[in-house]
């Protein structure tokens, strides 16, 4: 990972989860500092399903990172 100038080795960890039936996905994730274990970016997003359109929306959350959607 870039965080400015240099780069950051992290061990990241995900978890997902379905909820209601399978129409939401949960994803945690949490990158630690691979030197000091120290937290250095955690990530939450929700993926959902629209029965009615066919169509998925996903919301991200993140800290300690910048995340720009493509």
């Amino acid at each position: 990972m870039q965080r400015g100038p240099g780069e950051l080795e992290l061990i990241q960890t995900e978890e997902a989860q379905y909820k209601l039936d399978g129409l939401i996905l949960i994803i945690e994730g949490i990158g630690k500092t691979k030197a000091e274990g120290k937290v250095a970016l955690q990530a939450f997003g929700v993926v959902s399903y629209d029965d009615e359109t066919g169509t998925y929306t996903c919301a991200p959350i993140t800290t300690g990172a910048i995340w720009r959607p493509t």
